[in-house]
C-alpha cells in the first residue's frame, strides 16, 4: 500500500471516528429505538441538538464518586463530579428528574467526553518530537488527560464514564498529582493495585476504545504489534483492567489493517469469528441478519429493523464483550457505505455513541482506502472537535 493510500486512510478513520461520535450524541443510550424516531420527529439523518429530556436517563441515579449507581439515596461517597471533574454538573446529577440527558446543551456537531478526550491525545501525538520514547508519549498523554478533565471550562459535556470517575477519586485520595513524574508514579501504583482486583463491571465497556483510536492511527507505520501494545497500555493507564486488554487489542489490530491495506469486510468477518466474540456462530448469526436485511430496499425502516433487531441481539449497552460485536457486525454490513453506517448506528440506539467513534474509525479508514470521500457535509457539521481535527491533520501533513 502506498504512503498516500495510508495518508487517506488515516485521515479517514479521524474524522470517521468523531463523526459517528457526534451523530449519535444526541441519542445516546436510547434503549427503545421507537424513542429516537418521536422524541427527533423521525429518524437520525445529521447532526441534532439533544433534547432536553431523556426517555431512559439513569444520570440521577449514578454514582458522583465513583462507578456505577448510586448505593442509595443520601449515603454515598464524597462527589468528584462538581469538585474536580466536570465542575459546573453536579446539579444535573442530583435532580431528582430522572429524565435529564447525559449530554445537556451540548450543540449539533458535539463530541463526548470520551472523544474529547481522543482529540486531546491526537493533537498532542500529532506535535510529538518523533524522537520521543513510547514511555515519554505515554507520560504526556496520562499528563494532559489530568489537565483537561481538571480544568474548568475545557468542555461542554455532562457525563463522565466510571472509569474517569474512579480515576479522579483515586487521584484525588493520592494527593491530586500534577507533575508528569508525579502523575506516572500515581498511574504506575495504581495499575498495580487494581491488576488483583475485581473491578466495577462499569469499568469493560466500549467507551474504553475511543481514546486508543488516536494511538493506533500514530503507529500506523510501525508494525501491528507495536501499535496494539501501546492503544493497551494507554486504556490501561486509565482503566486498569486486565479483561479488556484483548478486546482493546482486537480493535487496535483491525483499525491498523484497514489503515494499511486490509479491506475491512475481511477484516470484520476475521474479528466475528474470533473466539474472543464467539466464534463462527457469531459471524453465521451476522450473516443471517444481513440477508434479512437484504430482502428490503437499502434505507428503508424495514431494514432498519433488522439492524436494530441484530443489534439488540449482540449487544446493546456498554459492554463490551456485546458492544464489540455488534459494532462489528455494523462495519461489516456498511463497509462500502460510510453514510448508511454512521446513521444506522445512531438509529440503533443503545452505547451508539462510543459505538459510533470506534464504528467510524473503521469505516472512515476504509473509504480512505477504498478511494471515498466521506460526505463533506458530515465534516462540516462537525462542532466541538473540529479545530483538533484540523490541527492533527496539519501536523500529519507537515511530517510526511
Amino acid at each position: 500500500m502506498t504512503s498516500s493510500a495510508t495518508k487517506m486512510s488515516r485521515q479517514g478513520a479521524i474524522w470517521g471516528s468523531f463523526i459517528g461520535n457526534a451523530l449519535a450524541m444526541p441519542v445516546h443510550w436510547y434503549y427503545n429505538p421507537d424513542d429516537i424516531k418521536q422524541g427527533y420527529n423521525g429518524w437520525l439523518s445529521g447532526y441534532v441538538a439533544p433534547n432536553q429530556r431523556h426517555p431512559t436517563s439513569i444520570l440521577s441515579i449514578s454514582a458522583a464518586g465513583s462507578a456505577g449507581r448510586s448505593t442509595f439515596k443520601g449515603q454515598s461517597e464524597k462527589p468528584v463530579i462538581g469538585s474536580v471533574i466536570l465542575h459546573d454538573k453536579l446539579k444535573y446529577w442530583q435532580s431528582n428528574d430522572r429524565t435529564v440527558h447525559y449530554h445537556q446543551g451540548m450543540a449539533p456537531g458535539d463530541n463526548t467526553l470520551n472523544s474529547r478526550l481522543a482529540a486531546q491525545t491526537a493533537r498532542l501525538l500529532s506535535e510529538a518530537d518523533p524522537s520521543k520514547s513510547e514511555d515519554d508519549l505515554v507520560t504526556d498523554v496520562m499528563t494532559r488527560y489530568v489537565e483537561f478533565m481538571t480544568t474548568p471550562g475545557s468542555h461542554n459535556d455532562t457525563y463522565a464514564e466510571s472509569a474517569d470517575r474512579e480515576f479522579f477519586r483515586d487521584w484525588q485520595l493520592a494527593g491530586s498529582p500534577k507533575s508528569p513524574k508525579d502523575i506516572m508514579e500515581f498511574v504506575e501504583k495504581r495499575i498495580k493495585r487494581l491488576n488483583s482486583n475485581k473491578l466495577d463491571h462499569n469499568i469493560d465497556c466500549i467507551g474504553a476504545l475511543v481514546t486508543s483510536t488516536p494511538v493506533i492511527l500514530h503507529y500506523a507505520g510501525h508494525t501491528e504489534d507495536v501499535a496494539a501494545k501501546n492503544a493497551v497500555r494507554i486504556v490501561r493507564a486509565t482503566h486498569c483492567s486486565k479483561s479488556l486488554d484483548p478486546y482493546v487489542e482486537l480493535y487496535a489490530r483491525s483499525l491498523h489493517a484497514v489503515v494499511n491495506g486490509a479491506k475491512l469486510k475481511d477484516v470484520a468477518e476475521s474479528a466475528l469469528s474470533s473466539n474472543l466474540l464467539g466464534g463462527a456462530s457469531i459471524l453465521k448469526r451476522a450473516e443471517k441478519f444481513a440477508k434479512e436485511a437484504a430482502g428490503y430496499t437499502a434505507g428503508s425502516e424495514d431494514r432498519l429493523r433488522v439492524y436494530q433487531d441484530a443489534i439488540s441481539t449482540f449487544g446493546m449497552a456498554c459492554y463490551i464483550d456485546g458492544s464489540l460485536p455488534s459494532m462489528f457486525f455494523l462495519a461489516r454490513e456498511f463497509h462500502d457505505d460510510f453514510e448508511g453506517g454512521v446513521l444506522t448506528n445512531a438509529n440503533c440506539g443503545g452505547e451508539n455513541a462510543h459505538r459510533g467513534a470506534i464504528l467510524g474509525s473503521l469505516l472512515g479508514a476504509e473509504s480512505g482506502r477504498a478511494g471515498r470521500q466521506i460526505p463533506q457535509r458530515f465534516i462540516d457539521g462537525l462542532h466541538s472537535s473540529k479545530e483538533d481535527i484540523l490541527a492533527v491533520l496539519d501536523n500529519w501533513n507537515s511530517n510526511i
